[in-house]
């Protein structure tokens, strides 16, 4: 077993990471093969195994990604014994880490998305991404996302758990977004495609806490 174990739901996680960053760190397969030939001497019984990995590496991007992240029990048997597990430094393991961190949050993102039933017109007016970058996002996480450049998907969320906190009706959370707000003095989905991302949150926010009851609030003393 490789030094650096997961488990099967982890290293499911991780591959994806480390693919996406395939396309972005040109020295990350040529350590992948030192590595697998590292495994060769010290596991040579597996030597049918390290031969479908030296095949899997040396393929197109497309082909390898689709056979390594197969949930199938085959992809798991490749994902257990990866050699891209020690081929990275505990730098790079931190940053796959982080990585792995964003896509959780895509998935957050794409779920809020899924759940306001938002086009890709509305969502590219929200976030400031093009259509293109956000198409992408359900089946490729970009490695080079800024930090600063999160902030329209982290209102998206922001938006869609608010709205669920006050209502756990689908339908009702998407009409409301369509329709006109006396209290917003407009249409709170064109607020927000309009640069109000900010505006409509607190108001949510301010309902949220008319919805809390006295006796919900924490007791002071005994």
């Amino acid at each position: 077993m490789s030094s650096f174990n997961l488990s099967e739901a982890k290293a499911m996680v991780f591959h994806q990471a480390v693919l996406g960053l395939t396309r972005n760190n040109s020295e990350l397969i040529p350590h992948t093969l030192i590595e697998l030939n590292k495994l060769r001497e010290r596991k040579p019984e597996r030597a049918d195994l390290w031969d479908r990995w030296s095949a899997l590496l040396d393929s197109p991007f497309e082909k390898m990604s689709k056979i390594i992240l197969a949930d199938t029990p085959d992809g798991g048997l490749l994902r257990a014994n990866s050699p891209f597990m020690d081929a990275l430094s505990k730098t790079e393991r931190n940053l796959i880490w982080q990585h792995i961190g964003f896509l959780q949050f895509v998935r957050y993102y794409l779920d809020a998305v899924d759940d306001l039933a938002l086009e890709l017109p509305e969502q590219a007016a929200i976030t400031g991404f093009s259509m293109d970058e956000l198409a992408v996002l359900k089946t490729q996480v970009p490695a080079d996302i800024r930090p600063e450049r999160l902030d329209g998907l982290k209102q998206v969320v922001a938006l869609q758990k608010m709205l669920f906190g006050l209502n756990v009706d689908q339908k009702i959370r998407r009409n409301w977004l369509r329709h006109e707000s006396e209290t917003l003095e407009g249409v709170p989905l064109r607020l927000m495609m309009d640069g109000k991302a900010v505006y409509v949150l607190e108001s949510l926010t301010g309902a949220a806490q008319l919805t809390v009851r006295p006796e919900d609030m924490p007791r002071m003393g005994t």
